[in-house]
């Protein structure tokens, strides 16, 4: 509970009304971050010297105004602003001239052919009653066990009933979070993280904090130490080709935080979106940690086609009903007409096929990039990601050298897209490999910015440039 003294004195009108104020002026402010825990109606009242009932009146005025949110038993917690998305998931046309390496996103061409059979095939074959009615929350069956099939195949073992099919990863990880965790709960993740976890704590009004990295990861270490600190319910981590590093935890470091995680009961949610691409897979960090207490989510957004919006969840099965509930709510159910396409691609083998290329495009497309950029390629960013983490000599800081690429025709990201909690950003950018339009647009592309990273910043302010 944070220590939080109003002032009522210069206020005007009925007290609680003042009191209410004075929480709307301090979350404005930035005295009353958004999920701080506040005073119980009694400790307030004793602390300001009015009654338990003025208190009362005081929090349901700021709750009908949408600034606390508060649960009997657990206390009331600041909402404040529900965060903005991310520049980085929003998905804009590209502007002429621009090579975008901003964007994660898989090489689309790669899947065209096994994705066009497979759905001239579903037309010739298209049972109404198969998928294009409602199905059960969860996804059906034969769709659970394609993704219990490919949760497998990252290394796994999985049985159908823990699988739930969602729509794509980002909608996995808002249902897991949502069924076990509240408003002002603390979630951990590496202090530089995919987006996409801090705008589902932004939306359901969670504490997201940083925990340190090395080369080899998040550090077990500072995670416990955090935990001891910060109260947490949750840590989130992409053990492999981590997004936006591309480093690699090696199975000693997964055993050290999944240990961690037992000790201070924490709940782990690990993405593994990229665990198709690695030829010599490690065995996923959950594997070593609390079955009851993992979730572990993957996509085919990035093996496939972010269009076709199908992910695969695996959790406990005690906790299944909670995530069923949390997919009526959001969407109902994921797309049968995707889910039964992805199934199709597994049936005749087309996905071994689709994976393979992939790993053959990344290995061509790494080869340029490192060829002109590996002076400042970060320690172990591995060679099988669509992206590559580069640390920018010490003339440049991370937005300014996002901004003069982009002038120069090539849009990177910047580490401030990737920060979590409110420490200072690397000096660092990501570029991804696998978003150019063709080999000859990444060569290009690669060698404005190895010029750039060669010089230094204009000594004009950006603006005048």
């Amino acid at each position: 509970m944070t220590p939080w003294n109003p002032r009522l004195e210069t206020r005007r009108g009925p007290i609680y009304t003042a009191l209410a104020e004075a929480i709307a002026a301090d979350i404005a402010s930035g005295a009353l971050p958004s999920g701080t825990r506040l005073p119980t109606h009694r400790q307030l009242a004793k602390q300001l010297g009015i009654t338990v009932g003025t208190v009362t009146r005081a929090y349901a005025e700021a709750h009908r105004r949408g600034l606390l949110s508060g649960e009997v038993g657990r206390g009331t917690f600041v909402r404040g602003p529900r965060a903005e998305t991310p520049k980085l998931l929003q998905h804009d046309p590209i502007e002429s001239g621009l090579v975008d390496l901003s964007h994660n996103v898989p090489n689309v061409s790669i899947a065209a052919e096994e994705l066009r059979a497979a759905l001239l095939w579903l037309g010739r074959r298209l049972d109404p009653r198969g998928v294009l009615q409602y199905q059960p929350h969860t996804g059906s069956r034969r769709h659970r066990q394609t993704g219990a099939r490919w949760i497998e195949r990252l290394g796994l073992p999985t049985h159908p009933d823990d699988v739930v099919i969602t729509s794509g990863a980002q909608h996995a990880m808002l249902i897991a979070f949502s069924s076990f965790l509240e408003p002002g709960d603390v979630v951990l993740a590496e202090d530089v993280t995919y987006p996409g976890v801090k705008a589902v704590a932004g939306f359901l009004r969670l504490q997201l904090e940083g925990v340190p990295m090395d080369e080899f990861g998040l550090r077990a270490d500072a995670l416990d130490d955090a935990c001891r600190r910060k109260g947490a319910k949750a840590v989130y981590v992409l053990p492999t080709i981590q997004n936006p590093t591309a480093r690699v935890m090696p199975e000693a470091r997964r055993r050290e935080v999944a240990a961690v995680a037992k000790k201070r009961g924490l709940v782990v949610v690990e993405d593994d979106l990229f665990g198709f691409l690695p030829s010599a897979p490690l065995p996923p960090l959950v594997s070593f940690a609390d079955p009851e207490r993992s979730f572990y989510l993957s996509s085919l957004s990035k093996a496939v086609a972010p269009g076709l919006r199908i992910g695969y969840l695996r959790a406990a099965r005690s906790r299944i009903p909670a995530l069923a509930n949390g997919i009526v709510t959001t969407s109902h159910m994921a797309s049968p007409l995707c889910a039964e396409v992805a199934t199709l691609l597994f049936e005749d083998g087309a996905m071994e096929g689709i994976v393979k290329k992939h790993r053959g495009d990344v290995k061509a497309r790494q080869l340029i990039a490192r060829k002109l950029l590996t002076r400042w390629v970060s320690k172990r960013s591995s060679a099988e990601g669509f992206q590559l983490w580069l640390e920018l000599p010490s003339a440049w800081n991370s937005e300014r050298f996002a901004a003069e690429a982009r002038l120069r025709g090539v849009a990177v990201s910047s580490s401030e897209s990737f920060l979590a909690g409110r420490g200072p950003a690397p000096e660092a950018v990501r570029i991804s490999v696998s978003a150019a339009p063709s080999l000859e647009a990444l060569q290009s592309a690669s060698a404005t910015l190895a010029a750039l990273l060669t010089g230094a910043p204009a000594a004009q302010p950006l603006a005048q440039v």
